[in-house]
């Protein structure tokens, strides 16, 4: 390359940074503020997890994807104490990983899902280097959409779990060639387990566990419970040597085990006296038998890995409980007062309370399960929680200094997100009973109810018409009400796609109508305006938050600054606060902001970006001038 060329490409290069990094070129999602403003320090991670997720087991080793910690962590099986870990090594500098579920082949070798990128990566245990990947993101064989769950059978193929692709492929690890298995429109496999002749498949969003012969790929039978026990959003399974079949039933808050007949056998979960402790349940994920046939389970929102043996006894653990001050263990819920924020910090059953600044303040307890928490037009403070019985639901209210004024109470009533309208009726969904409750106030009365199938989660009042919007989490569609609770329409289906939805949670509207929608199986937000036409999204597969729950929008905290604020809850235990530039919407045109895979939205952002220095060299006649004259002057 002759010198004039490079120095071209160096001027070329000082004008793209230019565009980079250019105030006028504003960031379209720019991070103000975490809460907690500070966290201790967490340099010493032998006695922690932060959200573990997948587990394996060899020689003696649980071999456990700890999510917030970006690592391997190794435990041992029989003391239940840390033994190291592995960080992945990539030539790549700055590479991003989202690691899923790790599996170990026929050889012994470590392999990993790579839920980010939609690889699978075969990892060298003992320096954490890439020996070997395959795959991509997308549709076709051999693509992923957050690769998942990974077993081996007896002929070293490897089984994918290919999540939001909605199946299974069988892939060949030496050259990854894969062959697709489809498992049902929105079906959404977590995890999969290969035993003999028969692959077992979580089809998490059918609320089931499909037996399949590996030889035809017919469907053996179905595992979905009995009359009294159901499985509930299936998220690991794992079979022992006798062929016993233990699944983590993760929103029923347990482990249910299957006997070789399909029959439920028994149930591992929660007790009340137990929360809070290392036997306490808080989203059971990945799950395996030992050698002994003790189970391990992974508890991703209480962040510790438990160890059962066969009589349901806990007989060990590793982990920490996280119950101090300035942590937080699964932030369900937050509303806003007088500059300052509460949180429901669920698994630590309080409340804790902030400054705008980020500043801890002080914590309301106890509760039982503080789901949600509501700072309402009257003045009051609500909570939603369970009795001291934990089979009753309740909404506790509270004055602004915290005295208890009254408890709302009735039969079958398990309340959980809450909203107030302008005219003070409060509105309550029911995520066991799949209804939303009409309330009256002060004299807290029932006065109306909508139910149908769907679990109701987040709700959200439009103040431009006083419009209900409720989210279907488990449908994946958004309902909309009117303030009798009559249905009006829905909207949404399952998908990643812009308006699809993966687990919609939470929903907060602005003061002119806009509302934003906490995506959260698919790590991202959706902005849709007021006559329900999508703007834009933010997030997207692996982005750093992790899962998205509560959302409020609070410009009013903030001044001088231009565009909206939104603050959302995530998986990692913080409150985070964004600023939206308008520069998200230009002339009716969307963007759709970080929704796409890592290397394709840095590959979109730079053919981007070179073609605004296309623009800027074309249209700027100095810029021309510029080069022109350095070029005169070289040799």
């Amino acid at each position: 390359m002759n010198l004039k060329k490079i120095l071209f490409l160096v001027l070329s290069a000082c004008i793209f940074s230019s565009l980079l990094f250019s105030k006028n070129n504003q960031e379209p999602l720019k991070l103000l503020q975490e809460i907690p403003a500070s966290i201790p320090s967490q340099t010493d991670p032998s006695d922690q997890f932060n959200v573990p997720f997948g587990v394996a087991i060899k020689n003696g080793i649980a071999y456990v994807t700890d999510l917030g910690h970006v690592r391997i962590a190794k435990i041992n099986t029989s003391t239940m104490q840390y033994a190291g870990e592995i960080k992945i090594k990539s030539k790549k500098k700055s590479e991003e990983f989202l690691m899923g579920r790790p599996a170990f082949d026929n050889q012994g070798n470590l392999w990993v899902s790579d839920m980010e990128n939609g690889r699978i990566l075969k990892i060298d245990e003992n320096t954490g280097e890439i020996l070997f990947q395959f795959g991509s993101f997308g549709e076709n064989p051999g693509q992923f959409h957050a690769s998942n769950g990974l077993s081996f059978d007896a002929e070293g193929n490897l089984w994918v779990a290919d999540e939001l692709n909605s199946r299974v492929q069988k892939c060949n690890p030496s050259n990854g060639q894969c062959t697709v298995l489809e498992t049902g429109a929105s079906s959404f496999p977590q995890d999969l387990a290969v035993h003999g002749n028969s692959l077992f498949v979580c089809l998490t969003w059918y609320n089931k566990v499909v037996e399949y012969d590996l030889t035809t790929m017919a469907v053996v039978r179905e595992f979905i419970g009995n009359d009294s026990i159901k499985l509930n959003t299936p998220r690991g399974i794992a079979i022992d040597n006798t062929g016993n079949v233990a699944v983590s039933d993760n929103l029923n808050q347990r482990i249910v085990v299957f006997d070789s007949e399909g029959n439920v056998s028994r149930t591992i979960t929660y007790y009340p006296n137990t929360f809070n402790t290392p036997q306490s349940f808080g989203g059971p994920t990945g799950i395996k038998f030992d050698s002994e046939g003790n189970l391990l389970v992974s508890q991703s929102l209480t962040h510790i890995l438990q160890k059962y043996n066969s009589s349901n006894a806990l007989v060990g653990y590793s982990g920490k409980i996280r119950n101090l001050d300035f942590q937080m263990n699964y932030p369900a819920g937050l509303s806003a007062y007088f500059r300052q924020y509460i949180f429901s910090d669920l698994y630590n059953y309080r409340l804790q309370i902030y400054d705008n600044k980020g500043v801890y303040v002080k914590t309301i307890a106890p509760f039982n399960l503080p789901k949600d928490v509501l700072y309402a037009k009257d003045g009051k403070i609500y909570v939603s929680d369970y009795d001291d019985t934990y089979l009753n639901g309740r909404i506790r209210v509270y004055n602004t200094d915290w005295t208890l004024l009254n408890t709302i109470s009735f039969p079958y009533f398990y309340p959980l997100k809450m909203a107030m309208d302008n005219n003070e009726f409060l509105y309550a969904t029911d995520y066991i009973m799949n209804k939303v409750y009409k309330i009256s106030t002060p004299d807290y009365k029932i006065v109306a109810s909508y139910a149908d199938k769907g679990k109701k989660y987040g709700i959200g009042i439009s103040p431009i018409n006083n419009n209900i919007y409720v989210s279907n989490s488990d449908l994946c569609e958004i309902l909309v009400l009117d303030s009798s609770l009559n249905l009006i329409k829905t909207f949404g289906a399952p998908g990643s796609e812009d308006q699809q939805f993966f687990t919609p949670l939470d929903i907060s509207f602005d003061k002119n109508g806009k509302y934003y929608i906490t995506d959260s199986g698919n790590f991202r937000i959706q902005l849709f305006d007021k006559n329900d036409s999508w703007i834009s999204t933010f997030g997207g597969l692996g982005y750093s938050p992790g899962h998205f729950f509560g959302i409020i929008v609070n410009k009013a905290y903030f001044e001088n600054l231009k565009g909206d604020l939104f603050s959302v809850s995530s998986y990692l235990n913080q409150m985070r606060i964004y600023q939206v530039s308008k520069a998200n919407t230009v002339k009716g045109k969307h963007k759709n902001i970080f929704s796409k895979p890592l290397h394709e939205r840095k590959t979109n952002f730079m053919n981007e970006k070179l073609e605004d220095l296309k623009n800027l060299i074309d249209k700027k006649e100095k810029n021309k001038e510029k080069i022109k004259e350095i070029l005169i002057l070289l040799p």
